[in-house]
C-alpha cells in the first residue's frame, strides 16, 4: 500500500509537470494576504513534522504584511512542498523557520529554513532538475524528485522567483519572491475620481442594491471603496455562493457581482441556480473574476453572464457595467 501510494504520488507530479510545460495549465492571479496562507500550510504540516521530533516557527512583524499579486492555492502548494523537504531532510529534534521579509521594490519575500542536512555545493546544480535525489535515490526518504522541479515552474508561472542557500550539515533556506498586489484604486486617486465624476450623471440617478459575492477581504473593500462613493446605491456582500444565493433570494438585489472562483460551489454553478429560481431569474449578473485567460472568459460568457470583468478590477469598466445594467 505504502509502494502503491508513492507511484500514485509519483504519477500526479509527472501529470502536472507535463500540464505545466504543455501551455496547458493556468493559474487565477488575485490579492492574497500571505499571513493567511503561510499559517494554513504550517497546520497541514504539523502532523509530519511532530512525527519527526521536528519544531515549526513562523516570525514576521506587521510590517512585512504586504498583500501578495498572485494564486493562493498555488502559493499553498509551493509552501507545503518545501515545508514537507524541510521536515523530511531534517534531523530529529531540528527545527523549520518561516519569515516573511519587509518587501523590496514590487516583490515580498517568503523564506522556509531548516536545520537538516543541506545540500553539498558540487550538487546545488542539479536541484531543480527533474527526478534529480542528488544522489539519495538508495537512502530511506522517499521522494519523486520532482517536486522541486514544479515548485520552481509555478513560481515562474505566477511572475515571481526562487532560489536557495544551503550547506551541508547545517542546513538550508529556500526563498521565494512573489508579486506585491498593488492597489490601483488608490495609487491612482485623482484619475479615479475624475471617472467617478465623468459617470455621476449616468450613476446618481440609479438607486439599489449591489449583491458582491466574493471571498476575498481585499476584493470586498475595494469594490466597497467605489460603490460607497454612489450615494445612491448599496453593497451586501457574501463569502460563497452558497450564502449568497440566499442573500438573492430574501433580498433581491439589484445587481450581483460576482467571483467564478468560490470555495464550495463556483460562480457559474450558482449562476444556473439564480437563472433556474423565479424570484431571482432576472437580476442581471456580473462575472468579476481573476480567472483571465481567453477560454475561461469565453466559458463565462456562454454560461450567461451580461459582462465578464477582471480583475485587479479597473473603476471605469466596474462603473460602465454597473450603469448599464441598473438602466
Amino acid at each position: 500500500m505504502k509502494g502503491g501510494a508513492h507511484l500514485l504520488d509519483l504519477i500526479d507530479q509527472v501529470l502536472e509537470l507535463s500540464k505545466i510545460e504543455s501551455g496547458n495549465f493556468s493559474v487565477s492571479i488575485e490579492n492574497v494576504e500571505p499571513k493567511v496562507v503561510i499559517e494554513e500550510s504550517l497546520v497541514m504540516v504539523q502532523t509530519q513534522a511532530a512525527e519527526k521530533h521536528v519544531g515549526l516557527e513562523f516570525v514576521y512583524s506587521d510590517d512585512d504584511m504586504s498583500t501578495l499579486w498572485t494564486d493562493s492555492n498555488r502559493l499553498c502548494q509551493i509552501l507545503l512542498n518545501l515545508l514537507s523537504n524541510a521536515i523530511k531532510y531534517n534531523r530529529g529534534g531540528g527545527n523549520v523557520v518561516v519569515s516573511l521579509g519587509k518587501p523590496e521594490g514590487n516583490f515580498s519575500r517568503i523564506s522556509v529554513s531548516d536545520t537538516g542536512l543541506g545540500v553539498p555545493k558540487i550538487k546545488q546544480a542539479g536541484l531543480f532538475e527533474p527526478f534529480n535525489r542528488l544522489g539519495r535515490e538508495s537512502g530511506e526518504i522517499e521522494g519523486t524528485g520532482i517536486g522541486l522541479t514544479i515548485t520552481k515552474q509555478l513560481v515562474e508561472l505566477m511572475g515571481g522567483k526562487i532560489g536557495f542557500e544551503s550547506e551541508e550539515n547545517v542546513g538550508s533556506t529556500f526563498w521565494l519572491e512573489i508579486p506585491i498586489f498593488k492597489d490601483e484604486f488608490a495609487e491612482n486617486a485623482p484619475s479615479d475620481e475624475k471617472v467617478l465624476e465623468a459617470f455621476s450623471s449616468q450613476v446618481e440617478e440609479a438607486s439599489g442594491i449591489i449583491l458582491y459575492i466574493e471571498d476575498n477581504p481585499a476584493n470586498l473593500q475595494l469594490m466597497q471603496a467605489v460603490i460607497e462613493r454612489l450615494p445612491d446605491l448599496t453593497m451586501i456582500s457574501a463569502p460563497n455562493a452558497e450564502f449568497g444565493l440566499s442573500l438573492a433570494r430574501d433580498v433581491i438585489p439589484d445587481i450581483i457581482l460576482m467571483d467564478i472562483n468560490l470555495p464550495g460551489m463556483d460562480g457559474i454553478s450558482a449562476l444556473d441556480k439564480l437563472r433556474d429560481t423565479d424570484r431571482t431569474r432576472s437580476i442581471p449578473v456580473i462575472a468579476v473574476s481573476a480567472a483571465a485567460m481567453p477560454h475561461e472568459i469565453e466559458r463565462g460568457k456562454a454560461a450567461g453572464f451580461e459582462e465578464y470583468i477582471t480583475k485587479p478590477i479597473k473603476v471605469q469598466e466596474v462603473l460602465k457595467a454597473i450603469s448599464a445594467n441598473l438602466n
